[in-house]
């Protein structure tokens, strides 16, 4: 199993700044075709921050409407068990069944709760998180799939994710796709341009600095 660690660092004089801007620190996993993206972590300015996770993943389930600025209220979990198929019912989760159908690090999603009950679920890949050595944390969505009664979906993993800055965002929260060349537009909020980081067994730790002349974080090491 991989231990990956992102340090990300805001000079002291730079803090008062953002602060004022009511900003924290926004980190988004990227999952391809996995849906709407989800906020991993948001985190309250400092200095120096060390945020640590590992391989470990989870399927979660919601009832909660897939719309931007929705925050997910995860309803079930399961750990993931890659190459297998899962069933979602009015019970919860049903599985691992194994599957060579599938990658490595892919996972099938069936929803067999009822169109009676619930026209969809809202459904994707789950992990939890450390923050400056302390314990891991709960379970929070990477991504928000809806799957209608009786369909499927699959979920690949991946260790790449996007580190900014922005105003009015929570933990969980159900946002648009960050965009990395300019802040983002058309929205009430104060964003800062994303910078897309990719994590592996090969580049585990990774270290991005907050630059105000860029008004966004850069990579340092990686």
């Amino acid at each position: 199993m991989t231990a990956y660690t992102l340090t990300l660092q805001i000079d002291a004089t730079d803090l008062p700044t953002l602060q004022q801007a009511g900003e924290q620190i926004v980190i988004v996993r990227r999952l391809a075709d996995a849906g709407r993206c989800v906020t991993w972590a948001v985190i309250t300015l400092a200095p120096s921050h060390t945020v640590s996770w590992n391989d470990d993943y989870a399927l979660y389930a919601s009832n909660t409407p897939n719309a931007t600025g929705n925050l997910v209220a995860v309803a079930a979990t399961t750990p993931v068990t890659w190459q297998c198929d899962y069933r979602y019912t009015t019970t919860g989760f049903q599985g691992p069944v194994p599957d060579a159908g599938l990658g490595t690090t892919t996972v099938q999603l069936v929803n067999q709760v009822p169109a009676a009950t619930a026209a969809s679920v809202l459904g994707g890949l789950a992990q939890s998180y450390a923050i400056d050595g302390g314990a891991a944390g709960a379970l929070q969505p990477l991504n928000a799939q809806t799957v209608p009664a009786q369909q499927i979906t699959q979920f690949t993993a991946s260790q790449a994710l996007w580190v900014y800055l922005a105003s009015g965002l929570q933990t969980g929260m159900i946002v648009g796709t960050p965009a990395t060349t300019a802040a983002m537009v058309g929205t009430r909020q104060v964003f800062s341009p994303a910078l897309l980081l990719q994590f592996s067994a090969a580049a585990p730790n990774q270290t991005a600095r907050y630059s105000s002349t860029l008004g966004s974080f850069y990579a340092t090491s990686g």
